[in-house]
């Protein structure tokens, strides 16, 4: 392996290392020379290392998180005013979890009643809570 030219980084902390392990008594200059250059090495080998781990962490992803419920996926004033009671209940029939029915039902402003506590009870709720809706428009409009 040929190596590039000098880091003037490595070679002022060499600088540094010598100096301090030549305040040693007793000390070569020669040895501390070598010992200076393996502290450099070992240090650029660490930190080396320490950032090719910090890639790979960045590159694999952590346990993959379950898709989150968007209660705008869909409107289901529009969709059962378009298409009808037949699909808006088939398509609510998808979401299973009674909190994610809670969910688009307030972020979309049907009322449900917070006392239901069958799924189905709660999407039957939904789609009155839509006629509702479509009559209230109706009926302001005329």
């Amino acid at each position: 392996m040929t190596q590039g030219p000098p880091d003037p980084a490595n070679e002022r902390l060499q600088a540094f290392f010598r100096e301090n392990i030549m305040a040693e008594p007793g000390m070569s200059t020669e040895l501390a020379d070598k010992l200076a250059g393996r502290c450099v090495t070992a240090i650029d080998q660490t930190l080396t290392t320490h950032a090719e781990k910090s890639v790979l962490a960045q590159a694999v992803p952590e346990k993959p998180q379950p898709p989150s419920f968007d209660p705008f996926a869909f409107s289901v004033v529009a969709m059962l005013a378009r298409l009808g009671r037949d699909e808006l209940m088939s398509r609510l029939n998808t979401i299973p979890a009674i909190d994610n029915l809670r969910t688009l039902a307030l972020a979309q402003h049907i009322y449900v009643d917070p006392t239901l506590a069958v799924p189905d009870d709660v999407r039957l709720a939904i789609v009155r809570g839509a006629e509702h809706r479509i009559a209230s428009r109706r009926a302001a409009a005329s």
